[in-house]
């Protein structure tokens, strides 16, 4: 099966859906994460061009 999970930005994913994800991926299945912003809001620590390489 293919999964793709959507946030709105960076982490959100993993912070939200992270166990989740591991799991399918442990079970053999395509787990893809997709942020819809683009990290112009910034981070408290990384770059823009960090966060979203």
């Amino acid at each position: 099966m293919k999964i793709l999970m959507i946030g709105a930005h960076q982490d959100d994913n993993e912070f939200r859906c992270g166990a989740l994800a591991k799991k399918y991926t442990d079970l053999g299945h395509d787990v893809t994460f997709l942020s819809m912003c683009n990290g112009c809001g910034g981070h408290h620590i990384l770059s823009p061009k960090e966060t979203t390489s």
